[in-house]
């Protein structure tokens, strides 16, 4: 269908790229003349009931987050013939396989920010269930400093599914990736799922192929029965092979436990450097928590992190007269902190570490300033 007279708030630059379900053109307001991306149905899928409902989430679900690895949504309309669009931000950038056969050396960073993508939108309930690196766009950014860095961005939530709706979803997503229970059509999905498809996308990186191949019947079969085999084991990825093999699992709790360990080991191999990092993703839970303006909800996050930190405070004085420094595994050494609990609340905070409290707050533009990233990490709410 050709969408260049019936969109009148935007002008169509070129095609960017189509798929199964949509043509994706590069666009420029009429008004403000920005470059954004428009993501349009096709035509044949605008008279499906499910992939128009599936197309209206994706709007609901991307304008109500924001992180530096999610796109930015700003507009949602219908053209006169009835299809519907998106428009969203222009992203230039590559894909994860093709940025990293350049730049090998930003792998870690990279799996650093996938998880992080992925531990945000399941924290606000959503799954992805269309993991693979074509959907994971790399763009260079100054967002952490001054110097240009990469930034993986996940995109394409076409197939997003969130869990408090449930039910059964049908074979959905690309079968190279695809997790058991989906295979299985198992109802009430975990982020189990998206961990599935982490570990086949780090196998690809690592291996330069798929770990199952052949018929869709053969890569269906071996989801659910085949274990994961690295035919090339090479030195320099020696550490992350069982970890794959973990993500990977037939079973979906052990997955979910991998994933945990993951994120702490990748944030580990980062070092010092991971603290910049969180601070710039700790402002996507501060605009998606609508926290940027309300100054009396800063107020009470403020009190909130002076009382933890006197806490800790207490905690820490005590426990030094008795005894020595809880060291968890993988040698952080965590003061006034007993087995990751503080006052019978949880200091879980994603990564394994717990940050100060009470860190110095950050001016980013608001009334109230910026609580450290811990403390916005333990006030996050996490639904499963």
């Amino acid at each position: 269908m050709a969408l260049r007279e019936d969109i009148p708030r935007y002008e169509i630059l070129d095609l960017l790229g189509e798929g199964a379900l949509a043509t994706v053109y590069r666009v420029r307001g009429r008004k403000d003349g920005a470059v954004r991306a428009l993501k349009a149905l096709k035509s044949e899928q605008a008279s499906a009931p499910r992939a128009l409902e599936r197309f209206a989430d994706e709007y609901r679900i991307l304008s109500a987050l924001h992180h530096p690895c999610l796109p930015e949504v700003y507009d949602y309309g219908v053209v006169p013939g009835g299809t519907p669009f998106i428009v969203m931000e222009f992203l230039e950038g590559a894909p994860l396989d093709q940025y990293l056969r350049d730049h090998p050396a930003d792998l870690w960073l990279l799996l650093f920010q996938m998880n992080e993508a992925l531990a945000f939108i399941h924290e606000h309930n959503l799954l992805h269930l269309d993991l693979k690196p074509s959907n994971v766009l790399v763009r260079r950014t100054k967002i952490f400093g001054k110097e240009e860095s990469p930034l993986a961005v996940l995109i394409d939530f076409g197939l997003a599914y969130r869990r408090e709706v449930g039910g059964k979803v049908k074979l959905v997503g690309t079968p190279g990736y695809m997790a058991p229970e989906i295979v299985r059509g198992e109802e009430n999905l975990t982020r189990a799922v998206d961990y599935y498809s982490l570990g086949v996308v780090i196998y690809e990186l690592i291996e330069g192929q798929l770990p199952f191949r052949g018929s869709l019947h053969d890569i269906l079969r071996a989801h659910l029965a085949e274990e994961v085999v690295f035919e090339r084991r090479k030195v320099e990825h020696a550490e992350l092979q069982p970890w794959v093999e973990r993500l990977m699992s037939k079973e979906p709790s052990e997955r979910l436990d991998a994933f945990q360990g993951f994120r702490r080991a990748v944030a580990a191999r980062l070092g010092q450097s991971v603290e910049k990092l969180e601070r710039v993703f700790a402002l996507g839970y501060i605009d998606s928590l609508g926290l940027v303006g309300k100054e009396e909800v800063w107020e009470e996050l403020r009190s909130w992190a002076s009382e933890v930190a006197s806490a800790l405070a207490v905690r820490k004085a005590l426990r030094a007269r008795t005894a020595p420094p809880v060291v968890r595994a993988g040698g952080d050494v965590v003061d006034g902190v007993v087995g990751g609990v503080v006052g019978g609340g949880s200091c879980d905070v994603g990564h394994g570490h717990v940050s100060e409290v009470g860190d110095e707050l950050a001016d980013v533009g608001n009334p109230g300033g910026l609580v450290g990233p811990a403390a916005v990490a333990a006030a996050t709410p996490r639904p499963w």
